[in-house]
Parts: structure tokens; sequence; C-alpha cells
């Protein structure tokens, strides 16, 4: 059975056919240790129907599940509490239950009998008032005495207890109001939530497609923006070269014009045979200078013979002085093979004994190896082979370098001599052709009259192309108008889509923004109500949508943050009013209240302040039952 409240203090119910632990998973979430996502009566109420259970809601339907016919079918519910749902203690109630009906059925009837009695001793009489014994008397005396205690503690606690009623009604219309806040704060976020997944996939989906139309006008913008420029630039190059070839034209035109009495054809020939003597000239001047360079090259050879020869000579003549001649025949071997030149060297003066002996012991550290290597201090120079040395053989090379030097130094003095006699007879010659001027204005006169001949054969091709250009100008000129106005159009589609695409992207943060802002709320708001004990509140109760409709929520962490806030302080008050009521129950008792229990949250609260409020209305009527007795 599941009791809802539908008023204050009063409750409907529910009974389904199965145990709690089916029915749990719609009621508490295990894993946030807190009530379910759906947890509504409506919810319930869909499982009641689907379970096939009951839903009573008048006092009248209850008395007839209570003492309705055993076999009804809402007999099966028990309506009574029992203290768990073992099969045990289920069954152990039915069979007292089926006591009730069946005792009455064998012969003796004990059990009717037994409630006949209870209900007639009820009853009373005056005559049998009269004979209760004198040990009853005294219990009623007694329970007159503490019923007349606890009167007078409830007429002198009333005010006391009036100012608690006071502020606890003032606390449960603030907490009703902060749970009706908060549940409505909890179910608009909970819908926002759910729109923010719609909505983030499907602006994330249209912004990626402004985004590409954004990149197609970009890249549209950018083409046209590069063809102008390319256009640009051969509009520019055209012009150009239209403006050099009116330069050239302008030229062969004055040319043409200094020599009014010839046609371009004789001018052109007058030139060309003017120019081939120029060339002649200049290829003189040209051989010359090869000459002179030639003339010394050889000389420069000649004087390298004379001193070879002359070195040649120097060591035949003082062959007994190379230094090669004066050493040991190991430190002869050993300084040829490390440098050649080490044999040409001939000394002023036979050498000393000590100049012989460190060269010795210097050549000494040098030996030979089996691949005809030098060895220093036992390391292989692989560059450097061994080479014995031959003085005789050196003798004979001198001889022998001496007579082809020679030779070979004659025959340079007759090639000199030769090519001095052809220096002349170029200075015969070209004093004959030219005696104006210098080999560079020779090549300057040449490269005119080159140029000349060639802008007066194409002179009539340069009036070609001025004209063939001019018009690739105006074609271009045309070209770079209509781009200009393509590129107007195109940036203008591009501001629209980038006026789109910044309100699209804006729409994106800002739902981004609520996904970070939620995962905050959500941290926020776990367990803020469950905290402080307050009542629970279905987000489907009508109070919730009657409250929507009178109140416009703005769902932001500043509003959680309030409502957060707003519950928070509540816990001090309960906590004033929790310790007062505590120390009132420790002075008024009444039945229904132990001064020892604990007192855990607002719902606690009121059942307390509920039993003292029963003692306290009915204080008069109390009054008038003792005056009575």
């Amino acid at each position: 059975m599941l009791l809802y409240r539908v008023g204050d203090y009063k409750y409907h119910r529910l009974f389904f056919p199965v145990p709690y632990e089916e029915i749990k998973p719609f009621i508490w979430n295990e894993q946030t240790n807190y009530f379910a996502d759906e947890l509504g009566i409506k919810s319930l109420i869909e499982i009641q129907k689907k379970l096939g259970g009951l839903h009573l809601t008048t006092k009248q339907e209850l008395q007839n599940v209570m003492y309705g016919n055993r076999g009804s079918k809402t007999s099966h519910f028990c309506v009574v509490p029992i203290k768990d749902q073992k099969e045990a203690s289920i069954r152990s109630f039915v069979k007292v239950y089926e006591l009730a009906f069946d005792a009455g059925k064998d012969e003796k009837k004990k059990l009717p009998n037994a409630i006949a009695t209870i209900i007639e001793m009820q009853r009373g009489r005056d005559k049998e008032k009269l004979n209760e014994n004198v040990h009853d008397l005294k219990i009623e005396r007694a329970q007159l005495f503490e019923e007349s205690l606890k009167i007078k503690s409830l007429t002198e606690n009333k005010d006391d207890y009036e100012f608690i009623q006071k502020q606890f009604d003032a606390l449960h219309l603030d907490a009703k109001h902060a749970v009706l806040e908060y549940t409505a704060f909890l179910r608009e976020f909970k819908l926002k939530q759910q729109q923010y997944a719609q909505d983030k996939i499907a602006i994330g989906a249209r912004k990626e497609d402004i985004e590409r139309e954004r990149n197609h006008a970009i890249e549209e913008v950018k083409q046209v923006a590069n063809e102008i420029t390319r256009l640009g630039t051969l509009h520019k190059a055209l012009k150009e070269e239209v403006a050099q070839l009116q330069q050239q034209k302008i030229k062969a035109e004055k040319i043409l014009g200094q020599f009014s009495h010839k046609s371009p054809q004789d001018i052109i020939a007058e030139m060309t045979i003017q120019r081939h003597r120029y060339d002649e000239t200049f290829k003189a001047m040209q051989a010359k200078e090869n000459t002179v360079i030639l003339i010394q090259q050889k000389n420069k050879q000649k004087q390298d013979l004379e001193e070879k020869i002359k070195s040649a000579q120097n060591g035949l003549d003082n062959h007994d002085l190379l230094l090669a001649n004066q050493l040991p025949s190991h430190s002869a071997h050993i300084l040829g093979s490390i440098n050649e030149d080490f044999l040409n060297i001939t000394a002023n003066s036979p050498l000393t004994e000590e100049a012989l002996r460190q060269i010795s012991d210097f050549t000494a550290l040098f030996t030979v190896d089996d691949a005809n290597h030098l060895s220093f201090l036992s390391c292989t120079l692989p560059n450097t082979f061994y080479h014995p040395y031959d003085a005789d053989k050196q003798r004979s090379q001198f001889e022998k370098t001496i007579t082809q030097d020679k030779k070979e130094a004659f025959t340079l003095s007759q090639e000199i001599g030769e090519l001095n006699s052809a220096l002349s007879q170029f200075d015969t010659d070209i004093g004959k052709k030219i005696a104006e001027g210098k080999k560079q204005t020779l090549k300057e006169q040449i490269v005119e009259l080159d140029t000349n001949i060639t802008l007066l054969e194409g002179l009539s091709l340069i009036k070609s192309q001025i004209e063939d250009k001019t018009q690739q100008i105006s074609q271009k000129d045309k070209a770079l108008a209509e781009d200009q106005d393509l590129l107007a159009i195109n940036e203008q589609s591009k501001a629209s889509t980038d006026s789109k695409y910044n309100q699209i992207v804006e729409q994106f943060d800002d739902i981004i923004s609520f996904g970070k802002e939620a995962e905050s709320i959500t941290s926020l708001l776990a367990g803020v109500r469950k905290s402080q004990g307050l009542p629970y509140l279905a987000e489907d109760d009508p109070e919730i949508a009657s409250y929507l409709e009178n109140n416009d929520i703005e769902i932001n962490l500043n509003a959680a943050s309030t409502i957060a806030n707003s519950i928070g302080g509540l816990s001090e008050r309960i906590n004033r009013l929790v310790s007062k009521v505590s120390d009132f129950t420790e002075v008024v008792l009444v039945e229904g209240i132990n001064q020892h229990q604990r007192i855990e949250g607002i719902n606690s609260l009121g059942e307390v302040i509920q039993q003292y409020k029963n003692s306290f209305d009915t204080l008069e009527f109390q009054k008038a039952i003792i005056m009575t007795k």
C-alpha cells in the first residue's frame, strides 16, 4: 500500500499486488540515492493500473476493502501494515484474518461470544457500575489525576504552543513555497536540458551548413578577386608593351625622317653594309688583343722553363752538395718518399755531424711494411709509399731536364717572334681601317646599327602589334568592369552569409554555454531539497502547473543559486524550531508523543505539532470531561 497526500494531512491510497522491490525502481534511484527522476502520482497510477491494483480515494472505499467479504477481488490486499513482506509473516496474518471469519462456525462460538461480551461491557449500566470493586475505583482515580495534570500542563503551556504553531505555520508556508519553486525550476530545467540536447544537434547541423555556404562565398570572392588581379596585371603589362612599341615606332619613323629621299629598303641596305665593315674592324681589333694575350702567356712559359733549366743546372753542378747525397741511404730513401722536393735541395756547404745525426734520428722513426707503405712509430701512413733514392738516376734526370727544357724554350722563342710579327701587321691593318676611335666606340656603333636595322625591318610588325594589343587592352577593360560588378555581388552575398554565420555561431555558443552551466546547476541542486528534510512534491502536481502559469522562471546558474540559498536558509529556522519543540516535548506530555524521539526535518516536526494540535484543540472538551467525572 502507498499513501500520498492530497491536502493538509489527507491521504489517498494505491494498492499494488506485488512486493515493494518490484516497484521500487519507479520510486527510488539507487545510484543517486534520491527519488527517481520520473516519480509522480500520474506515473504511479499508471503502474497501479497495469498491475491490476486498487486506487482508493474515499473513506467508503477503504471500509469496503477492510471489512469486505473474504474471497472478493479486493480481499487479497493488506490494509493493515505488517512488520515485513516475508511469506511467513503474510501467512500468519492471513490465518488470524481467517480466524475472525471462521471462529463462529463451530459449536462453542468462543470468539463471537468474547466479542459480544466486550461490546456489552462497553455499553455499561449505572447499576453495573455500582458493583465495580474498590480497586477499579482507585485505578480510575489515579487515571483522572494523571489526566488533570496533563490538562494543567496543556493549559499552562498553551501560549508556548500557539507561538510554536505560529512559527511552524510560517515555516511550513515558506518551505512549501521553496519546494514549489524548487520543483518548478527543476521541471523547467529538465525540459530545457531536453531542448538543449535537441538544439545542440539541430543548430550544430545548421551551423555546419551555413559554414559550408560561407566558405563557398569566401572562395567565390577570392576567385573573382584573383581574376581581377590577374586581369589587372595583364592590363598593365599590355599598356607597358604598347608604350614600348610606340617608342620603337617613333624611333623608327625618326630614322626614316633622316633619309627622306630614300626608301626603307635602301636605308636598311646601306646600314647593313656599314655594319659589316664595322664588324670586320671589330674582329681585327679582337684578334690583336688575343695575340697580345697569347704572347704574354708564351713569355711566361719561357721564363718558367729558364728557371727550371737554371735549377737543374745548379743541381748538376753541385751534385755532391745535394741533401740526399750527403745523407745515409736510409735517410735519403725516407725523405724522398715523404716528399720528392727533399731530393732537389742543395746545401751551401756540407752538413754538420749534428745535422746529419738529427736527420738520421728522425728518419729512423720510419719503417716500411709489407705493402710498401711508410710507418711512423708503428702507425701506417696509407697514402705514403716507399721510394728508394738513386743518386745516378738523379744526375741523369737533371741532364735530361736541361736538354728537353732548352729545346722547348727555343721553340717558344720562335713562336713569340712570329706572334710579334703578326702583331705589327695588325697595327698596320687596323690603322688603315679605323682611325676615329677605340674598340668600345666601334662596338657601340655596331649595336646601334643592329638596333636601327631591326627597328626598320620590324616597323610594320610594330604597328600591327600596337593595334592588336590596343584591342586586347580594350577587352581587358571590359572584363575588369564585369568582374568588378561580379565581385560586388559576391561580397554582398558573403556579407549576408557572414551575418547568418555569426548569428548561428552566437546561438551555438549560447547552447554550449548552457551545457556547461547545466553541469554547475545539476551539481548545485543535487540533494539540496533532500538535505533540508523538506517534503516531496511531484513535478506533475497541479500546483506546479498553476505556479508556472503565474510565474516566469529563468533557467540559469544565478536563479539556481537563489533557490539553493533560499532552501539553505530554511535549515537554521528548522533547527531552531526543532530545538524548541524538543524542549517542549520534555515539558508537555500528550498521548502519541515520545519525548525521546528524534525530530528530523519539517515533516517529522509537523507530525509532532499535529499531535499537540489535537490535544490543544480538544483542551476545553477534555476539561469538561474531567469535570463530569
